[in-house]
């Protein structure tokens, strides 16, 4: 949102959970792009949210830049990550949006905040690894 070439405009976040200053929120909401917070993922639904916030990015963009944080998801599942989160987005969720974007056209894309070190059980870098594959496997292979 600091990058003078990208408009606010053509922003979205998901997932959402924990504190947020009221002027950095209020600065993105007048900027006109969108926050989705954990709740909007719990009432809507994973995929209905990846839905929206993709439709307003691209309009006026051809393709999306999606950076996936792995720290929104709770840290009862995700423990290998330096942002703690609790009673947020689950794996599932979180494998849902990253399905629900592979659909659209997607310039770039990465994965964020996985800290395998604080994770002794590994459970972080596969879940990791699994939502980088479920992303690339529609776009490379015949998945349905």
């Amino acid at each position: 949102s600091e990058i003078d070439v990208v408009s606010p405009r053509n922003m979205a976040w998901i997932g959402i959970q924990g504190w947020v200053a009221d002027d950095q929120w209020s600065e993105i909401v007048k900027n006109g792009a969108k926050i989705y917070t954990h709740k909007d993922m719990w009432a809507l639904g994973a995929r209905e949210v990846a839905r929206r916030a993709a439709e307003h990015v691209l309009e006026g963009c051809d393709y999306l830049y999606v950076s996936l944080d792995i720290d929104c998801i709770d840290a009862g599942f995700a423990p290998g990550t330096g942002s703690v989160v609790i009673g947020s987005v689950t794996p599932r969720m979180y494998l849902e949006v990253v399905e629900e974007l592979s659909r659209y056209p997607v310039l770039s894309f990465d994965l964020t905040e996985v800290a395998p070190a604080l994770d002794y059980t590994g459970r972080t870098p596969r879940m990791a690894a699994e939502a980088v594959l479920s992303f690339i496997a529609p776009k490379v292979f015949e998945v349905h």
